[in-house]
């Protein structure tokens, strides 16, 4: 009995062993059977997409032969009077209606596709249709098709606009998509770029068809997804033609000429005119937006603007421009400032112009002098005048500018600031030099980048002596582009120019645009009472340090400012990286009046994550740095905090360099006042800030 006790137990603990190995088994063998039933869904969709804009393709093109159209599409063109699709503009008004005609075709044919008309070229999910023809004016095409890439980055695009052709013309209809992979439980933003295009010839409208070919369209090969057959003969077709692409025409027509001076607030209806000569001549012709930005004295910017269609205006409106608002006019300090602008193009044979620039001078009505004792010493008066350039020029990596001081005093060099665009990747500012010996050392990427000169170094002796300031560039070994600069002497001098770097070559041969110098008025005695202390919230005004959503790629609607310690008065604000390079990321300013905190709930509101810039690539998730300052005097203090936005997926895509500049300490002037006393302007409120409570 014992013995068959003994079996019984041995044959129980041997099948338990077996069924625990066959568990162990089936958890391995399972994630990989899943996974190879998720990859044989998806590619066979994928295979299922790529049919179908072949298909779109196919319908699309062979609707463009028939030169048929959706009447609804017509609209009446300079024939005014007539019926729309009828008169003496008959041709032109059906061709544009035929293109949208033909994209709805198309479209038609896209069933089952997760595509969205709305996303950009670089997000899963966007289609685009393009129709373009081998319409030609004495031999000469007139329209070029670029042909996409199948799984590349190069997608159709018919310059310098969509045509669908004339009877007996060739017509192409291309569609690219951008596939989504979606796996479940992964979150991806991965796509792959399908491509297809369908070539016909344009049927004659209610006609008998011609006999002769036409002639093809401007494209470089033949159409390697449409074989022809081995029965037909070989067409030999027309080499592309590269079109000449002038550059594009950017003009600042208000202010009218550089160093224009403003007495009233009228006269800041500062406006742009921008045309892409190959598109057409007329003001915003190939046109796709023109920014407009208008920096302070100091370098620091008032104002930024995109305009999307003409009139291009620096504060909006559209015939005339909007005058600045009243607030702003009013917190302007007397002195010289400088507006900006560029455009880009919405055709790829020029995209972005450089940046065209004047300057004009803000001059309020100054206040009565009082009564002025005489005293016996007289110290000289400097005159900004006598503050020459020299000569301005890039060499190697480094940028350089040689100033003469006539006067007979000391004009200490006290701030300095330089714009480029940047041609090299990476390049950055390292260093400042005046004289040769460096009074500033930062690794300074973004464009403007701004340093203030303090102590005995910065000493700039008068008597015709002459100086050089010079800034190194790292991580380029020659510079080239366009650079402005502008050199602040006794914080009341200003002396600043332009110079063009062509071919880049340590051979200079720049173009140097002098600049008139200009008399700024001092600045006031900065304040320096900040006190208290910060920190980040939530909207509700709860201390938090983990955020990241709203906006999966760092752009997020918290951290929130807070403090009911800090004092009435004027204030900004930079957001920074934190690491042994730190990069700045955003800023802003804020205002609190007698009373009010920073802050919810109930304060002002700042959104310090807002549009957040310039981010490293592979940064998310990682621990930012707010510093709130209310003075540039390197002597007050800040309040600074730390907060953490903790988000696992990728880094955003760096933002285009959004310019903005560096705030410096700036230095008083250090000569001795003469007998004629400059008088202290009256102080005005600085501008308030939008503030945004649901971005």
């Amino acid at each position: 009995m014992n013995r068959i006790n003994s079996l019984l137990s041995l044959n129980y603990r041997t099948r338990s062993r077996e069924d625990a190995q066959g568990m162990v088994e089936f958890a391995l063998v399972v994630p990989l059977v899943l996974l190879l039933i998720v990859g044989a869904f998806v590619f066979a969709y994928l295979f299922y997409a790529w049919i179908t804009i072949e298909n779109a393709a196919r319908a699309g093109a062979r609707y463009a032969t028939t030169g048929a159209y959706n009447p609804a599409y017509c609209v009446d063109g300079p024939d005014a009077g007539t019926q729309a699709c009828d008169g003496e503009g008959k041709a032109d008004e059906i061709d544009a209606a035929r293109i949208p005609s033909i994209h709805d075709e198309a479209s038609q044919v896209l069933i089952g596709l997760p595509f969205d008309f709305t996303v950009s070229q670089d997000a899963p999910g966007f289609i685009d249709i393009t129709v373009c023809s081998g319409r030609s004016a004495g031999g000469t095409p007139l329209f070029v098709f670029i042909r996409p890439t199948m799984g590349g980055t190069q997608y159709s695009d018919c310059t310098p606009q969509e045509d669908p052709g004339a009877p007996n013309d060739r017509v192409i209809v291309s569609v690219d998509f951008n596939f989504p992979f979606s796996i479940p439980f992964f979150q991806s933003e991965a796509y792959f770029h399908l491509a297809s295009y369908r070539e016909g010839i344009v049927e004659q409208f209610r006609i008998s068809r011609l006999v002769n070919l036409p002639p093809t369209i401007a494209v470089p090969t033949v159409p390697t997804d449409t074989p022809l057959p081995t029965s037909s003969p070989t067409i030999t077709l027309t080499p592309s033609v590269t079109p000449t692409c002038r550059p594009l025409n950017v003009e600042i027509v208000n202010p009218a000429q550089s160093g224009e001076v403003i007495t009233d607030i009228d006269q800041t209806r500062f406006e742009v005119t921008a045309n892409n000569p190959n598109v057409g001549p007329n003001n915003g012709d190939g046109i796709k937006n023109v920014v407009i930005e208008v920096y302070y004295p100091d370098g620091t910017r008032l104002s930024t603007v995109t305009e999307g269609q003409a009139a291009y205006c620096a504060f909006g409106g559209n015939g005339p421009c909007n005058k600045m608002s009243q607030d702003d006019w009013d917190a302007l300090p007397n002195g010289e400032y400088l507006i900006r602008a560029r455009a880009t193009s919405n055709v790829s044979c020029i995209t972005t112009s450089p940046w065209e620039q004047k300057t004009f001078i803000i001059q309020r009505a100054p206040t009565p002098t009082p009564t002025i004792t005489n005293t016996p010493t007289v110290t000289p008066t400097p005159d900004c005048a006598l503050i020459e350039l020299d000569n301005a020029y890039v060499s190697g990596d480094d940028f350089f500018a040689n100033v003469r001081n006539y006067n007979t005093v000391d004009m200490p060099l006290t701030f300095s600031i330089i714009w480029w665009d940047q041609i090299t990747p990476n390049q950055y500012v390292n260093e400042y030099r005046w004289g040769g010996s460096t009074y500033d050392k930062k690794d300074s990427s973004t464009s403007p980048s701004s340093a203030a000169c303090n102590g005995g170094g910065c000493s700039f002796p008068g008597n015709g002596n002459r100086e050089t300031w010079q800034v190194d560039f790292n991580n380029v070994s020659v510079l080239s582009g366009d650079f402005s600069f502008r050199l602040t002497f006794a914080d009341a001098c200003i002396v600043e120019g332009r110079v063009t770097q062509g071919t880049p070559t340590p051979t200079r041969t720049p173009t140097i645009t002098r600049t008139p110098t200009i008399t700024q008025t001092p600045t006031q005695t900065p304040i320096c009472n900040i006190q208290g202390s910060i920190t980040t919230t939530d909207i509700n005004g709860d201390p938090q340090n983990v955020n990241g959503y709203d906006c999966p790629y760092g752009c997020v609607r918290s951290p929130y400012l807070q403090s009911n310690n800090l004092p009435p008065g004027n204030y900004y604000w930079i957001v920074e990286t934190v690491g042994s390079n730190p990069v700045q990321v955003n800023d802003g300013t804020f205002k609190l009046n007698p009373g009010q905190q920073a802050g919810p709930p109930g304060g002002v509101i700042v959104p310090l994550g807002q549009t957040m810039y310039n981010v490293p690539p592979g940064y998310f998730p990682g621990v930012f740095k707010v510093t709130v300052f209310q003075s540039s005097n390197p002597g007050c203090n800040a309040k600074t905090d730390n907060f953490k936005i903790q988000y696992s997926g990728p880094s955003p895509t760096p933002a285009p360099p959004t310019n903005t500049p560096t705030r410096t300490p700036t230095k008083l002037p250090t000569y001795t006042p003469t007998k004629t006393p400059i008088i202290q302007p009256t102080p005005t409120p600085t501008r308030t800030p939008t503030t945004c409570f649901d971005c």
